[in-house]
Formats: C-alpha cells, structure tokens, sequence
C-alpha cells in the first residue's frame, strides 16, 4: 500500500514576490538603556528570499548593539536592538527580496531619555 501526502502553501508558487506581513511591525518608542526585538516576516512568496534592514535609508549592518537573525527557512528575520542610544532613533525599514520582486515595511523607533536604574 502506498500513500501519497500533498501539501500546499502560498510559499509553494514559484513566480510570486514576496509580500511582508506588515501588521506586525508598528512605531515603538524606547528608553534609552533598553532593548527592542523587530520581527520582519513574509506572508507569501517564491523562495528563497533575502532580507535587509535600514535606518533612515542607509543599510543597517551587526554591531555589538545590532543583532540581525534570519530564521533557517528564510520567512522569519529579527531585528535585536540591544542597549538602545537615542542614535538608534530613526525610521527603519524591512526590505524582502526574491528573483522576482521585492516588498518593504517601515516603522518608526523613537527613543525617550535614561531608563530607570534600581539601587
């Protein structure tokens, strides 16, 4: 006896660009001395795709402060802000590539004076 298990999902068409999910991905705003995690991720789309962060249109790059996780399968990025400096402040955009397109979703990350320090 054989079975055959069929699968399908959106990821599966292999000439769509991908589209961000971008209801997740809102303005935030942060004190200084804190951390922040952005999670960019694709609804649809061929694969594989590529993504990449910018800040106030420039091309964001790690850091000792910067984490840029990008989950196995490639639908899944992070963003850690570690440590956050009003220098982090700014509009940072999520950028997803594939061969056959590109999406992109930007937010606003405002930062706020000296977190709180306990004694």
């Amino acid at each position: 006896m054989i079975f055959v298990l069929s699968f399908s999902f959106a990821f599966s068409s292999s000439t769509d660009p991908p589209r961000l999910n971008k209801g997740v991905l809102s303005n935030v705003s942060a004190v200084e001395g804190s951390f922040h995690v952005f999670a960019c991720s694709i609804i649809s789309g061929a694969e594989p795709v590529s993504f990449t962060y910018l800040l106030n249109s420039e091309p964001l790059t790690e850091s000792s402060s910067v984490k840029i996780d990008t989950a196995t399968n490639a639908k899944v990025s992070l963003l850690t802000l570690q440590q956050i400096r009003r220098s982090n402040g700014g509009v940072y955009s999520c950028v997803v590539k594939n061969r056959f397109g590109s999406d992109s979703a930007s937010w606003t990350l405002t930062v706020n004076g000296n977190a709180l320090k306990c004694r």
